[in-house]
């Protein structure tokens, strides 16, 4: 289903600055916050499981979020996972592998959904 705008909005807003900062958009899908980022100012890398629906001209990477992250330690300034943990069978894994590719005082920003709300709910109940 993918993250509403409004929660892209709250990311960007979260990422403050993003000029000359290296980006990593765990879990892309499509790419939309990655071509937002970029927009940004920000150097934006992306991945992801499924490289078919990357749609964007950004630096790419198919990855299993549940294995190693092919990135050199301490490359990233910040880091965003936007509606991706709870889809991963290990996101222990994927908190180890972040503290190695993250800069020592960088920024991490993960969101999940809010199944608990009535309008998750009925979004699950009508696509079972």
């Amino acid at each position: 289903m993918g993250a509403s705008e409004g929660t892209y909005k709250k990311v960007i807003e979260l990422l403050g600055d993003l000029k000359g900062k290296r980006i990593l958009d765990c879990g892309s899908g499509k790419g939309r916050l990655a071509k937002i980022i970029k927009e940004e100012g920000g150097k934006i890398f992306a991945c992801d499981l499924n490289a078919r629906n990357f749609a964007f001209d950004i630096p790419f990477k198919k990855t299993d979020l549940n294995k190693t992250l092919d990135y050199p330690k301490n490359f990233f300034d910040k880091i965003v996972c936007v509606e991706i943990i709870e889809h991963l069978e290990n996101p222990f894994k994927l908190f180890r592998e972040i503290n190695k590719i993250l800069k020592k005082g960088g920024q991490l920003i993960i969101t999940t959904p809010n199944i608990e709300n009535i309008k998750s709910r009925l979004q699950f109940l009508f696509k079972v």
